[in-house]
């Protein structure tokens, strides 16, 4: 019996978002699928470096493959650097005014 392996888009767009340096890390469901101890996982998520170059990258390599989808949180060093930590109703009108302006 042959087993086809089938690409994993999540693997690939690692890659992609590493090509001019580390940029980003695998994390949650696909790095787990990735040393084998799961099988699948539905969707991804990445560590990605706080600098303008690697947001750039990640949205560069986005834009190439016309995703169908959007990040879950704004793609920008001022977010990533805050780590996306919000606690309050209020802490989150002040980080989505301060992504916006």
């Amino acid at each position: 019996m042959m087993i086809t392996l089938v690409p994993n888009i999540y693997f690939e767009l690692t890659e992609a978002f590493n090509r001019g340096g580390p940029s980003v890390a695998l994390a949650s469901g696909q790095a787990v699928v990735f040393y084998r101890i799961a099988i699948m996982s539905k969707d991804s998520d990445w560590i990605i470096r706080e600098t303008p170059e690697a947001c750039e990258r990640v949205l560069a390599a986005l834009d190439r493959r016309g995703p169908r989808c959007r990040p879950g949180a704004p793609l920008g060093v001022r977010w990533l650097a805050g780590g996306g930590r919000v606690t309050s109703s209020s802490s989150i009108a002040a980080a989505a005014s301060a992504v916006t302006s």
